[in-house]
């Protein structure tokens, strides 16, 4: 249970500019391979064949800047306590991936940078999480039933999609249809999606709309960004079945956050 002896630790300056940089280090390494996949696989010295997992992996990434963006506006620790622990697992599986990279032998600076640059966002979001001190949600209205199960089967989806391609990329790769060059980028997207599997598995657990709020707008940026991924690689010819099961379940996943967001009026401050 969360500490109430001191102030609120997610008002403190120095978390608030913990927020201002995963805005800036997400947003990077989200909008870039998400907007210009190309130009980030050649500017990274990657092979670049695969948009799509770029793509991805910058949509998951993308989840992680729109909730320290949005969390940094009205900060409160039991809004962010989830979120934060989704950080945690992504940077710790990123310094997993990128290790794994090196060993296969890609060389690449940005796998010295995101290893190094993980490392240090794992220290730092292990530390707010075991000082966890703040006020409790004050009014909290209970998780709906239904929603539960929602979370539930997004978790399961999570995990499947980010354990695969972070520890056995290349035989995702070759599974899904996709190329095997690149791995870096297959590790990167695992480890970013493994952190909304660990945040619904928490979300789970949760005993109130406003505790799990946030996570829930990091994973409807995720998904709606991953529908859209998924229709640029099928009208760009793409011919792999997995982006057809992405587009569904990314779309319905997306649909269902927004109406659940949308629902009980005084519930959107969550």
């Amino acid at each position: 249970m969360p500490s109430a002896a001191l102030p609120d630790q997610a008002t403190l300056p120095i978390f608030r500019i913990l927020l201002v940089v995963q805005v800036l280090a997400a947003g990077f390494f989200g909008l870039l391979p998400f907007l210009l996949p190309d130009t980030f696989a050649s500017g990274a010295g990657f092979v670049g064949d695969e948009p799509f997992i770029y793509r991805l992996a910058g949509a998951a990434t993308l989840g992680y800047a729109a909730v320290a963006l949005i969390g940094s506006v009205r900060p409160a620790w039991y809004r962010l306590r989830i979120p934060l622990l989704a950080t945690l697992t992504f940077n710790a599986a990123a310094v997993i991936g990128a290790l794994l990279s090196l060993a296969s032998g890609e060389m690449q600076f940005v796998v010295f940078f995101v290893a190094i640059a993980a490392f240090a966002f794992t220290v730092l979001a292990g530390y707010w999480l075991a000082r966890n001190q703040g006020l409790p949600d004050p009014a909290p209205e209970p998780v709906e039933p239904w929603f539960r199960v929602v979370i539930a089967v997004a978790t399961l989806a999570a995990t499947f999609f980010g354990l695969a391609p972070l520890v056995a990329a290349g035989e995702f790769a070759s599974l899904a249809g996709f190329s095997t060059n690149d791995q870096f980028i297959y590790h990167l997207a695992g480890a970013a999606t493994l952190g909304y599997a660990v945040a619904g598995a928490a979300s789970l657990l949760a005993r109130s709309r406003a505790q799990i709020g946030l996570q829930v707008r990091a994973a409807t940026v995720f998904n709606g960004l991953s529908a859209v991924a998924a229709v640029i690689y099928l009208i760009n010819g793409g011919r792999a079945p997995v982006a057809w099961l992405i587009l569904v379940a990314a779309t319905a996943f997306t649909a269902v956050f927004v109406l659940w967001m949308a629902g009980a009026g005084r519930a959107v401050r969550a």
